[in-house]
């Protein structure tokens, strides 16, 4: 196999080995300045910005942080399947310089992350909803960093009269938002998710008598000692849907209602769509707990 080398393939060989070798050595070398202190620059603020946010979630982070002098602020997008989180460092600068705290751009930089963390990015565009989750998230996290609540809200209070309002909900709604996340925070951190007692059910807990589950459909219905059908959403919080009661039809043992729509319950457990007299069939089980 032959290989081709071009000239200035050659000429930066040259000059890489014509270095004394203690200037050889420093070139790939990180730890010759792990410890000098440098003029913090906006390329490092944002930096170790993002990387830092990024430990606080627990998450490896897999987007770039770029520069971008044609953007206004701050923006997060996708290209070619790669993440980015571009940045104005003017911006980033200004933002030091009016709130005097590096919390500023922290939460900026945290609020980008959040579009990508909450799958904004992979929409054609960023809701107005979207916005508010990716503030929440900013205050949620500086939080955990260790900022105040006026340190969180500094960056949007020092540049609100700056705020986009057409592509971005009102700044007094965004701060709510901030405070929203920064409080959820700081409840979390204040009690346990989970504790041994949490485990044991008291006494006066309400039991589940059935699971309900339809054909082809994977959120599951509970059935409790009171005839109420119960779902929990994604937060795990309990909703009142329906209930089930005894049947005068000969043909079902019970009709259970959901979200004011009825079905029959046989003997057997099976669920019927009872909805279209000329097209009756087996939609469902219940299931004894």
């Amino acid at each position: 196999m032959t290989f081709h080398l071009s000239y200035p393939f050659l000429v930066c060989a040259m000059l890489f080995y014509s270095l004394p070798i203690k200037s050889q050595e420093l070139v790939n070398d990180t730890s010759a300045v792990a410890n000098d202190v440098f003029i913090h620059t906006a390329d490092q603020t944002a930096k170790k910005a993002v990387a830092k946010i990024m430990q606080y979630t627990g998450l490896t982070p897999h987007f770039e942080v770029i520069e971008n002098k044609d953007i206004k602020s701050a923006i997060a997008y996708i290209k070619n399947n790669k993440q980015y989180i571009a940045y104005n460092p003017e911006f980033i600068l200004k933002l030091k310089d009016l709130t005097q705290t590096n919390w500023a751009a922290v939460s900026v930089l945290a609020h980008e992350i959040g579009h990508h963390l909450n799958g904004h990015t992979l929409q054609k565009k960023i809701s107005l909803t979207d916005e508010l989750e990716a503030d929440r998230f900013s205050g949620y996290i500086l939080y955990l960093m260790g900022a105040t609540l006026s340190q969180t809200k500094a960056a949007l209070t020092a540049v609100s009269h700056e705020v986009d309002t057409i592509r971005h909900p009102k700044p007094e709604i965004r701060l709510q938002a901030i405070a929203n996340g920064w409080f959820e925070a700081e409840n979390i951190i204040r009690k346990k998710a989970f504790t041994d007692s949490s485990l044991i059910h008291p006494d006066n807990t309400t039991q589940f008598t059935f699971i309900i589950r339809f054909k082809g459909y994977n959120q599951l219905y509970y059935i409790d000692e009171n005839n109420r059908v119960i779902w929990f959403d994604n937060y795990g919080k309990p909703t009142i849907l329906g209930k089930i009661e005894q049947s005068d039809n000969d043909n079902y043992k019970y009709i259970l209602e959901i979200n004011n729509i009825i079905y029959g319950v046989d003997k057997n457990l099976q669920i019927w769509n009872t909805n279209n007299r000329e097209l009756i069939f087996i939609i469902g089980q219940l299931e004894k707990i």
